[in-house]
């Protein structure tokens, strides 16, 4: 299990919840972000308050790599793009006056010096949390007006320049305050034509409002490529504004959990 500290990410076993590492940032700053390797689940990454990226093996507690960007972080994600061998990893940041998603490839062919960088999308909007989905070819983010859903449309062939997505905005009726996604292969063939878009996969997606209200957005990626109406489904109701929210992972797509 692993819980992030201010200035530590803590590493605990499951089997009998004693803390096994401490991962400190040092002088890196404050912690704002992780995310575990999509390559190799003994790799953490730790994003800073400090635009910092640090690179982790969690088994030594060893740190592998340290890299700085330029933006402000809000939050990381790790992809495998395309079966390569190495993590794609994916920032929402700040740089000036838009907030913005980027994907960024550090310590290539193991030179810690050799980086790569794209920008995927610029907003004048805050963009406070990401998840990345299906390998990288589905992003969702929440924004402060509602949902930003980018589905691939070009593939990282020759490096990220050429990777590409098709980004669609989803309004709420609230403030979004967090979210959590479900995505589940499509049965049979239905969708197969429009894999590339995404809507091969059922994307679900609930929504946790400021107001107290879940929202809950259904098979996501179908009706955003056809003509379909995308409307949400209120779940419940709380007194204030909901803190964190989560799929149960055992597949059951009524099974939410929450903190408020």
């Amino acid at each position: 299990m692993i819980v992030a500290t201010d200035f530590a990410v803590h590493i605990y076993s499951t089997s009998n919840s004693l803390l096994t590492q401490e991962l400190r940032n040092g002088s890196s700053g404050k912690t704002v972000g992780y995310c575990v390797s999509a390559i190799d689940q003994n790799i953490l990454y730790v994003a800073t308050d400090q635009n910092q990226i640090l690179k982790w093996s969690i088994k030594d507690a060893k740190r592998l790599g340290r890299w700085a960007i330029k933006g402000s972080i809000s939050a990381i994600q790790a992809a495998q793009l395309d079966g390569k061998d190495h993590d794609t990893l994916f920032i929402s940041d700040k740089l000036g006056k838009s907030w913005r998603i980027t994907a960024h490839h550090f310590g290539i062919d193991g030179d810690p010096t050799k980086t790569e960088m794209a920008s995927l999308v610029d907003l004048p909007k805050h963009i406070p949390s990401l998840k990345v989905l299906d390998n990288g070819n589905v992003l969702v983010a929440i924004t402060s007006e509602g949902l930003l859903v980018g589905n691939v449309i070009s593939s990282a062939t020759t490096g990220l320049k050429d990777l590409k997505y098709n980004w669609r905005d989803i309004k709420c009726n609230e403030v979004p305050t967090t979210f959590d996604v479900q995505c589940l292969p499509r049965s049979g063939g239905e969708g197969k034509a429009n894999s590339q878009q995404g809507s091969g996969h059922i994307l679900n997606i609930v929504v946790g409002a400021n107001r107290g209200t879940l929202y809950m957005f259904r098979d996501v990626l179908k009706k955003l490529d056809t003509t379909q109406r995308l409307s949400a489904a209120e779940m419940h109701w709380h007194r204030s504004a909901v803190g964190s929210v989560a799929w149960s992972r055992d597949g059951m797509s009524s099974m939410i959990f929450l903190s408020l």
